[in-house]
């Protein structure tokens, strides 16, 4: 292993928002402005066969008379890739610690509380080549997210880990097919619930033509949740279902027009695991050198897999996000960008509600 090049890249921005319904309440709510600030300090490390990198970035949000809103994060990643000729690994650490005001906006949509949580993650991974053709993948994933104080509000500590090792074999220039195994376990700390997975999928990545590429897996799973029961005994619970994640990507001379569907598994704060739809579309524009637009549009449906009466299941909603941005690099490290996004979420047990945001950022970038 070869001695490696340092560099030191820190990055900050400053942004203004608005938003008309922040706390995304039935009625409407109250709009604020906020201004935030985000300072990125990154250290990297590259030589002929690895590539290291440590981030830290802190990001502060400071709303006019709404404390409630105000937020202070910070996260920390760590990532080591390894090149060998006949395999590649990566390890990576992250740590959040931030509020429900922003972990929670697309996994339960309940961001009326703000309330501390930390999210301590591994994930080491690697792709073995055991041909010219074929190669294994295998990576492993472990989270633990605690909330201070989180079940007075109805949070709930929990860790989720998952395993996947996938075959994969090159059967043309630009087509390949792959066949994986997988399995996750959810563990929910306070209420003692267990919801073990094991699952398989196919699928086949093929580059149509030099401009369409299509992406496609489908697969099956088996889940099983088990949560003690007060009087004794363990309430059981087993469900079947799909897997599915395909999609299209179309590259123009200026632009490059994205389309997705997908169904997984996701856990949850509300110690369930969903079953998540999803639908997405995207279009990137680049206008000139240094100007360029993005469209965003995506829909969720998040559907607790297990129903039971010992663990709150309100989680099941359905929301839809609409982005539109431009980026304007103003010159060599200094950059401006803005931001639009509309939000609708529906619960069952409540009427909707939506909010629009509109966001404008000053960055600078140091040392690139």
């Amino acid at each position: 292993m070869s001695a490696g090049d340092w560099y030191f890249t820190p990055d900050a921005r400053l942004s203004s928002e608005y938003n008309d319904n922040p706390l995304l309440l039935i009625d409407g709510g109250e709009s604020a402005w906020g201004t935030i600030t985000e300072v990125d300090l990154g250290l990297n490390m590259r030589s002929e066969n690895q590539v290291f990198r440590v981030d830290t970035r802190f990001s502060n949000a400071e709303y006019d008379s709404r404390d409630a809103l105000d937020y202070e994060d910070t996260y920390l990643d760590l990532v080591d890739q390894l090149f060998y000729q006949r395999s590649q690994w990566r390890f990576a650490l992250s740590y959040a610690d931030q509020s429900t005001r922003t972990s929670e906006l697309l996994d339960s949509g309940r961001v009326q509380f703000r309330i501390p949580v930390q999210t301590l993650s591994l994930e080491p991974s690697g792709v073995i080549f055991l041909s010219q053709r074929d190669q294994l993948n295998i990576a492993f994933a472990g989270s633990e997210v605690e909330y201070e104080d989180g079940l007075a509000s109805g949070f709930v500590d929990y860790r989720y880990t998952t395993l996947n090792v996938t075959w994969q074999r090159d059967i043309g220039l630009n087509t390949n097919i792959q066949a994986g195994l997988y399995s996750s376990r959810y563990d929910a700390q306070v209420v003692e619930r267990t919801i073990d997975t094991v699952g398989l999928d196919v699928g086949f990545n093929n580059k149509l033509t030099e401009r369409l590429t299509l992406n496609t897996r489908l697969g099956v799973r088996e889940t099983e949740s088990e949560t003690p029961l007060v009087s004794g005994g363990v309430f059981s619970e087993t469900d079947n279902g799909q897997t599915l994640d395909v999609s299209v990507d179309y590259a123009f001379t200026r632009s490059a027009l994205s389309a997705s569907i997908s169904r997984s598994l996701s856990p949850s704060s509300f110690g369930v695991i969903n079953e998540r739809d999803e639908v997405g579309f995207g279009l990137e524009t680049r206008l000139n050198t240094g100007l360029s637009t993005s469209l965003r549009l995506i829909y969720f449906q998040n559907d607790a897999i297990t129903e039971s009466a010992f663990v709150n299941d309100d989680d099941d909603r359905l929301f839809g996000q609409l982005i539109a941005g431009f980026r304007w690099d103003i010159g060599r490290n200094w950059w401006l960008s803005g931001r639009y996004r509309y939000y609708y979420q529906e619960f069952d047990s409540t009427e909707d509600a939506d909010s629009n945001l509109f966001r404008i950022t000053f960055g600078y970038n140091v040392g690139r």
